[in-house]
């Protein structure tokens, strides 16, 4: 008997047009030498989404839902574009969308993106600001445009600067990732921008950047259950192909129950993400949804690529069957905006100071 599941529902035709562009676009022969060099993605198929009116879907324009649609299937055909640092997480920050492309540098020298430990600090300079400090982990700064700098300052303040490159006293050095997205150190050595720089009013962009930082993750783990779901669809054909022991693997019990492990992984990340979209299209509280999405992303996602590589036996080791692809997007997602043990940890702190989970 065989059950046949959605592993990733919703999205009606949406979904089947996104698919059905990204998925013939997928390949892993390319891949590696892909990220590995400048830009870390093709160029023609980041047109394509534009020209298609796709990058919208990460904008304040498009749903929640539809956002998490686009994200996961890129993340299923392991596609890497800059979407979520280019388009999602700056336009939810409140920077107006436009032609060149952007790299919204956030995470501060020790990868946090809470008010005080930013890295770069902003402070007036006559009619303009001036910015100082480091920004590490922004995702395919090398071959930005423009660089929006989420920085502390002035004062108990947070501002959004918009710094145009290459600019004098910014420096963008990138470093390897184990997902493989050109991940740059960016510098700002006394870097002075004109007052038309700053977006919004300065020193008031917390929430902006709060705002951010919640749909920015929920766009993450939507890309992490896509890469999931690959990773199960290819698991389960290996499964009923791979002869061995007088008969396919997919016979073994333990292999059964392998499989069977992986899919309750994957629908368990998948139905956290749909709760927290959920909240963010009904306009609900949805820190709490959020926290526990990623959490349980970070740890069920990782499960099933473990057991991907399990399954596949020696050979799901080896670069030749290209399953790392997704393994290591989905560990690099987890380390994002907070790994597994950061949001295990902030969703015990919310659910004790409200009480419970955010009101449906």
């Amino acid at each position: 008997m065989t059950v046949d599941l959605d592993l990733l529902p919703g999205g009606g035709t949406l979904r089947a047009e996104v698919r059905a562009y990204l998925e013939p676009r997928h390949d892993p022969m390319r891949l590696a030498d892909l990220v590995s060099g400048s830009p870390g993605y093709d160029p023609d198929v980041w047109a394509d989404l534009g020209r298609k009116g796709w990058l919208t879907l990460g904008t304040p324009q498009a749903t929640v839902a539809e956002l998490a649609v686009l994200a996961s299937e890129l993340g299923r055909a392991r596609v890497p574009t800059p979407f979520q640092n280019g388009v999602v997480q700056p336009s939810w920050a409140g920077v107006p969308a436009g032609t060149r492309r952007v790299a919204f540098c956030l995470p501060g020298p020790a990868g946090r993106v809470t008010p005080g430990a930013l890295g770069v600090t902003c402070h007036r300079a006559g009619a303009g600001v001036r910015l100082h400090g480091v920004k590490r982990y922004v995702p395919y700064a090398d071959t930005a445009e423009l660089l929006v700098v989420v920085a502390d300052g002035p004062g108990a303040g947070v501002s959004l600067v918009a710094v145009p490159v290459p600019a004098d006293g910014v420096t963008v050095e990138t470093a390897p990732s184990i997902a493989g997205d050109r991940q740059a150190e960016v510098r700002f050595d006394d870097v002075h921008a004109d007052g038309d720089a700053v977006i919004g009013t300065l020193g008031e962009a917390a929430e902006r950047v709060r705002l951010a930082v919640l749909v920015g993750t929920v766009s993450l783990c939507a890309e992490a259950v896509g890469a999931s779901a690959a990773l199960v669809e290819r698991t389960t054909a290996h499964a009923l192909t791979r002869v061995q022991f007088g008969g396919p693997i997919g016979r073994l019990q333990a292999v059964q129950h392998r499989l069977a492990d992986m899919a309750m992984d994957h629908l368990a990340a998948v139905g956290a993400v749909d709760d927290a979209v959920a909240c963010l299209d009904a306009g609900r509280p949805a820190d709490v949804e959020i926290a526990a999405a990623k959490a349980l992303c970070g740890t069920a996602c990782l499960r099933v690529a473990a057991s991907t590589h399990q399954i596949w036996g020696g050979t799901g080791y080896l670069a030749d069957a290209g399953l790392h692809h997704w393994t290591r997007l989905i560990k690099g997602i987890d380390a994002q905006l907070g790994g597994a043990r950061e949001q295990r940890r902030e969703l015990a702190r919310l659910l004790a100071a409200g009480g419970g989970w955010s009101t449906h």
